[in-house]
């Protein structure tokens, strides 16, 4: 799924708690991609600059040990004993856990090809999942849904700012 896929149902898990945990649930739920979609900025000047700069920084961002951050907040393996510490020690952080792990839960599911092993560091080959979202009926049908969410989302806000009948 696209990044920001990932923030709408981030949100969606907390829609009716507070809106810090919305936004914690949102921010753990895009992070795990942070540094990938920062990458791709580089990734395509690259190509237009030819820049040694800029590769250097493209390199970086994807193909250095900072490449395992993102690998390991996909991980199940790496991401539930965070869970599980913050629910006993500090359950504030919750939202941002359970963001992480959808995150990952749903990568699994769409990530056909480019998928990570979702059981690192355990040396697994990755798990492929049941669609790819780069498909164009998986994508038509994500930006469909998306815009469901929208038009929900700013109903659900006009109703709270309208005064009360009355």
């Amino acid at each position: 799924m696209r990044t920001y896929t990932h923030g709408v149902i981030g949100y969606l898990l907390y829609a009716k708690r507070s809106r810090q945990e919305q936004w914690l649930a949102i921010m753990g739920s895009i992070l795990p991609d942070v540094f990938l979609a920062l990458g791709y900025v580089p990734h395509y000047i690259e190509h237009v600059t030819q820049s040694t700069l800029v590769e250097t920084l493209h390199d970086l961002l994807h193909h250095s040990t900072l490449h395992t951050a993102t690998v390991s907040m996909h991980s199940f393996v790496l991401v539930s004993p965070c869970l599980a510490l913050s629910f006993i020690l500090y359950r504030p952080a919750l939202p941002v856990f359970i963001g992480m792990l959808a995150h990952g839960m749903v990568d699994c599911l769409t990530h056909r090809q480019w998928a990570y092993n979702h059981f690192f560091p355990l040396p697994m080959a990755p798990l492929k999942g049941i669609v790819s979202y780069t498909d164009v009926g998986f994508t038509i049908g994500e930006h469909a849904c998306l815009l469901l969410f929208g038009i929900w989302w700013i109903r659900q806000h006009l109703k709270r700012s309208l005064p009360p009948d009355g």
